[in-house]
């Protein structure tokens, strides 16, 4: 049994046939998104896993098909709406600095055209 660190998860799953990034793996055990395997533990102040229960991990998140990315909306729908989003926010006033709507503090002069 060996103990793995966060930097060694990638380099580990990769050189077992998993085609994983180190940045994935990485990003799949921190507490915020908590989506890779489970923790053996902490040496001191560093997080360490299992390479046995990380090989289980991994292969238990095999999939018979790929992740579908499709999206549902046509690109020219998406498009459209954000440009109308973006003309919405420019009717009511941008918070960009040059802009006259925003506030300033008493006592300094007007911004610039």
């Amino acid at each position: 049994m060996a103990f793995l660190t966060r930097q060694q998860l990638g380099p580990f799953l990769r050189s077992h046939g998993f085609p994983i990034g180190n940045s994935t793996a990485e990003r799949s055990v921190l507490p915020s998104i908590n989506t890779g395997p489970p923790s053996a533990g902490y040496f001191g102040r560093t997080q360490i896993w299992d390479d046995q229960a990380t090989l289980e991990w991994a292969k238990a998140n095999l999939s018979p098909e790929a992740k579908s990315f499709k999206i549902d909306k046509p690109r020219a729908l998406r498009r459209y709406r954000s440009r109308k989003k973006a003309s919405a926010s420019a009717r009511r006033g941008s918070l960009h600095p040059g802009n006259s709507i925003i506030a300033r503090k008493p006592g300094k002069p007007p911004l610039p055209p």
